[in-house]
């Protein structure tokens, strides 16, 4: 079974961060637009539907939770929040917000794929499936 190829919004200004990441995921498939600030985030959620948004914890222009607060409500159950910090007070305060998964850092690209995967899996709720298998 293949999860269909989906469009995947990375918010990361690390480019030694992000890099692997969207290498990661493109070879799966997947369509990733990479932006370094929550403004540039916020102009690619107006005008495209993301299947899932990568939101690191320091951006461009702002926090990673600032920017989820700011999207609260577009956005936030299709959300993998990516945290070097891993404190207490900042994993209640993503989980309140709502987001699919936590993710400290640094984390394998395997790994990685795998929370990426789980968060398709999930959300099959009106996406193709894909499947290899013989009936």
């Amino acid at each position: 079974m293949d999860i269909l190829p989906k469009s995947i919004l990375l918010i990361d200004s690390d480019k030694k961060e992000r890099l692997p990441i969207a290498m990661m995921l493109g070879r799966f498939g997947h369509q990733v637009q990479i932006v370094t600030s929550g403004k540039e985030a916020n102009k690619s959620i107006e005008t495209e539907d993301f299947d899932l948004i990568i939101v690191n914890d320091t951006l461009a222009d702002m926090t990673g939770l600032h920017f989820l607060g700011q999207n609260k409500r577009a956005c936030n159950d299709k959300i993998l929040y990516l945290s070097a910090k891993g404190s207490v007070d900042e994993f209640v305060q993503v989980v309140n917000l709502g987001v699919f998964e936590y993710v400290r850092k640094p984390i394998s690209p395997v790994q990685f794929a795998v929370i990426v995967c789980d968060f398709f899996i999930e959300n099959l709720k009106g996406y193709q499936i894909h499947s290899n298998v013989a009936s």
